[in-house]
Order: structure tokens, then sequence, then C-alpha cells
């Protein structure tokens, strides 16, 4: 066993480090990725009004934000990621008072592994703040104002990062006013650490006032693999026989658990039930959990049998499956949409319109192709934004529902393509008739005739097909 953990110790971490680094600048980034590098192209102004929909805060926006302003994407931000998670995982091995073998499985877990360090996303900065937490926890009276300023990162990198990171707030102004009565901490430091407090609670409160979701509420919908059914079975135990165990050995172990798993799980079943990535933070305050209140935890068995079952369970990457969702964050074709796109060349004086904004075609290969100058224009999603992928249509087309409108705002003077990932007949309009002949599209609507002709040089395989309009 000393050998097998002096192995861990010497080269766990590195190869963590370079299989994750391989997996990331190999993969194309999938929507939602491209979706967080657009929102990094807008105006300060912009940013905050969609923070108040997006659930991701300012840290990951302003980090991308130099970068937008250089044709480089992806590489800037799937290395940005890939280097905050492995910071992450290495101060984990430093800092952390686990074994190295349960490092080397957290590390290798299903969401390190597979999704925070190779995926870029907001979720990467806000588990380094978490850990940097956890590391300056002991000193936090001792360095009040340090902890506060990493608890202020934390907070705005996402709500699921607010989240553990409030009810660390909480208690830690308790300890504050504690040690201040006791003479422990100056009036200076106290009147700093509470000025970071504020500065933080005035930035979330700027991205979060007059609060909306995205229209998807909760009902907490898993898929369908293993992992899934795990996460079923834990979140009633972590919900009711967990805070139990825990709250015997202690109380303030006990009140984080309690809160933070309440809070998320209120999130996923009432507000947003999110997708599995974001069910992974009941995971990432596992570890916080333990990482806090190890020495008070272990000393239960049940507990200890607990946290080394879990890591055990999540080591293994069972949701790769073929039915798996997280399958198609590592099957983009955005760039060889876009590379097909800017190679024909009736297209790049053609107006392009996307109907579909959750694909690979927009807001992903938008991106790719901002450098060569050809945007997209967006017929799904009504709002204002200028991104640097994409344009907007000024009427919201609801799923497509009116050809006529559509129609009525294309350029007449120059051909108009349609950009779509399925048949057009199998998306859904507003009083219309659909005829179909050779793979075109007539549609009969009470104000005209309208023919999509799908191009000879269409691209299946790429999930992208093209369709000309015009009215008869």
């Amino acid at each position: 066993m000393k050998l097998l953990n002096s192995y861990l110790n010497k080269y766990g971490f590195f190869l963590f480090a370079i299989i994750t680094f391989a997996i990331a600048i190999t993969r194309v980034p999938f929507w939602d990725e491209a979706h967080g590098y657009d929102i990094s192209c807008l105006s300060l102004g912009e940013i905050f009004h969609l923070t108040r929909i997006e659930g991701h805060f300012l840290v990951w926006f302003l980090i991308l934000k130099p970068f937008s302003f250089v044709e480089l994407y992806p590489y800037p931000m799937l290395i940005l990621n890939w280097a905050f998670m492995a910071l992450a995982v290495f101060i984990l091995w430093k800092k952390a008072p686990f074994s190295p073998l349960a490092k080397f499985l957290i590390c290798f877990s299903t969401p390190c592994l597979l999704y925070f360090a190779p995926v870029a996303r907001c979720y990467s900065v806000g588990i380094l703040f978490l850990f940097l937490i956890c590391t300056f926890y002991p000193k936090r009276l001792e360095k009040p104002r340090l902890f506060a300023f990493l608890i202020l990162i934390c907070a705005n990198t996402s709500v699921l990062a607010l989240v553990g990171s409030f009810y660390i707030a909480l208690a830690f102004l308790f300890d504050l006013i504690k040690g201040y009565l006791k003479k422990r901490i100056s009036n200076r430091k106290l009147i700093e650490t509470v000025l970071i407090f504020i500065l933080c609670a005035l930035l979330i409160l700027a991205q979060t006032y007059n609060l909306r979701h995205s229209g998807i509420r909760g009902s907490f919908v898993f898929s369908d693999s293993f992992l899934a059914h795990i996460f079923k079975i834990d979140l009633f135990f972590l919900l009711t026989v967990f805070p139990v165990l825990v709250f015997k050995h202690s109380k303030r172990a006990f009140y984080f658990a309690f809160c933070v798993y309440f809070t998320l799980s209120y999130i996923f079943f009432f507000v947003h039930f999110g997708s599995y990535w974001n069910h992974y933070f009941y995971y990432i305050y596992f570890i916080v959990l333990f990482w806090l209140f190890k020495k008070q935890l272990f000393k239960n068995k049940i507990l200890k049998i607990l946290f080394y079952s879990t890591l055990i369970l999540l080591t293994f990457p069972n949701t790769l499956h073929k039915d798996s969702k997280l399958l198609h964050i590592y099957s983009s074709k955005a760039n060889k949409i876009a590379e097909y796109i800017a190679s024909k060349d009736y297209l790049k004086n053609a107006k392009l319109y996307s109907l579909q904004w959750w694909s690979d075609i927009t807001p992903s290969a938008g991106v790719y192709l901002a450098k060569n100058n050809i945007k997209i224009y967006d017929v799904e999603n009504n709002d204002k934004r200028s991104f640097k992928s994409i344009e907007k249509m000024s009427y919201w087309a609801n799923s497509y529902t009116d050809i006529d409108s559509f129609y009525n705002l294309v350029d007449k003077n120059k051909d108009n393509y349609v950009l779509t990932a399925n048949l057009l007949g199998s998306l859904k309009f507003k009083n219309t008739n659909i005829l179909m002949i050779d793979n075109n599209y007539i549609f009969y609507t009470p104000k005209g005739e309208y023919l999509f002709e799908l191009k000879d040089d269409k691209k299946k395989d790429l999930g992208l097909l093209i369709y000309k309009i015009s009215k008869i």
C-alpha cells in the first residue's frame, strides 16, 4: 500500500493533467461552450443582462473577454478551462486531507476527468475557488480579507458555486463577529472584510435582479444511465439519512450538508431541472464537505465507507454508453460545418438563417464562421444581443410557426438559405400545408406559396441541410 501511495503521489496529478489536456485540445466545443464564448464578446451591460437568464455569472465571461478580440477560437478557451481545473486538482493533491488513493479516485471520476477538465464552462473556475476556500478555511480568521475575496470570486462564477459559497460565507460571518467580540479580529480587518461581502452581495444582486429562468421548470429529469440511478438513490440519502449521520459528529457539517443539498434540490425540482453536469455538483459538494470536516466525519465508519464507495462508483466512466447524453459533448461537428459553409462561394454573399439555436449550427458553427465575416441570422431567439456569431431577426419565430412573417424579413436582393439539422417536414409551422417533392418543400399559407429547395451539395453526414428560399 505504501508503494501504491508513493506512485500515486508522484504521478497521479501529472497523469490527470496529461490525459485531460489531450482530451481538451482535441475535441470541438459543443453549443453551451460556444454560447459562453459568444456572451464574452458582448458589452459589459449586455453580459449583466444575460446573467439573469443564464445562471452563469461574470467571472468566466470576463476571463474569456480578452480572447474575443483575437481569432484563435476555441483553443484559448479550452486551455484556460483545463488550466483552472488542473490547478484545482493540484490544490486537491497538495492540500486535501485525503489519502493518495482517495485523491486519485476523485481526479479520475467521471465529472472531473470527462466533463469539468475538458469542457470549457464556468464550472472549473468555481471548483478551483471552492477548493481554495477549503484550503484557507482553517486560517479564515487569520486572513479574513483573503477568505472573503475567495468567496466573492467563487460566488460570481455560477449559481451552483454561489450555493456553497453563500452558506460558507454565513458561517464565516458568524465566526468573524464572534472573533471580533473576543478581540481576535481588529476593527480594520472586520470593516474591510464586511466591505468585500457588501461588494459581493451587490454584484450578485446586479446579476440576479428580476431573475428569470429559461422557461424550463423543474421536475428533475435524469438520463437513463446507470449513474443517473445512483444519483437518485444518493439524493434520497443525502436529504434524509446523511444529515442525521453528520449531525452526530459536527453540527456545522450538518448545517452545510443540509443547506447545500436542500438548496440544490429545490433549484432542480422547482426552478430549473438542470442538465446532468449541473447534478455533478452534488458530488463536488460531497468532496467539499469531507474536506472541511473529515476529522469529525471519519469517526463514523458508515460515513467513511460512504465516502470511499461514492468515490469508487463515480470513478468508472459509466455514463459513456451509447445512449448517454455525455456523448454529444464529444461528437460536435461544428468546425466541419463551418469549414463547409465557408468553402461555398454561393453561401458567402447570401443571407443565412438558422432554424435551430441549440445545435452544431448555431451557436457552435457560427462562432467559427465569425472569423470569415459570415453571420447567421437566428430566427428562434427574441432578444437584442449582438452576438459575434449570429444576427437576430426582429420577431419571435416561436418554433418556426410563421412562414409569412419570416419571408417578409428576408433580403429580397440576395439569395436566402435556411440551415437546419432536420428535414423541414419534421418541424412545426402554423397555418401551413406542406408538400414534399424530391426532398424539396412547398409551403402553402393563406398569404402565399414558398419553395424550400434542398441543395445538391447537402451534407447530411454533418447534420447540415441547406435549403434555398424563394416565393412562388
